[in-house]
């Protein structure tokens, strides 16, 4: 990766836009991944790295990847972990009609 790509990259806030994409409070957040609310706002400013296991997650609190959350890819991701193939296919579905009309 190149140094101006390092540069960019910022994991609480990267971490912060996620949590806000998905309304949830710090303190709601924090119990979701199964970690106190300081920690959280210590991740989100930089001031602490999670271990791996907490990164992990974070990944599926926020339905990402943890190569996202590390910066190693810059897409977002949303997973669809637990949905029933009927939910999955709605959703793909969804999806694929957003894309197109984004596309027009």
């Amino acid at each position: 990766m190149l140094d101006t790509e390092m540069d960019v990259y910022d994991f609480g806030r990267r971490l912060r836009r996620l949590r806000e994409n998905l309304h949830l409070s710090q303190a709601k957040a924090a119990k979701k991944v199964g970690i106190s609310k300081n920690s959280l706002y210590r991740y989100e400013n930089n001031l602490q790295e999670p271990t791996l296991g907490t990164l992990k997650r974070f990944a599926l609190c926020y339905g990402t990847t943890l190569d996202y959350l590390a910066g190693l890819d810059n897409a977002a991701v949303v997973a669809v972990h637990g949905l029933t193939p009927e939910e999955r296919n709605l959703f793909c579905t969804f999806a694929r009609h957003f894309i197109e009309k984004q596309e027009e």
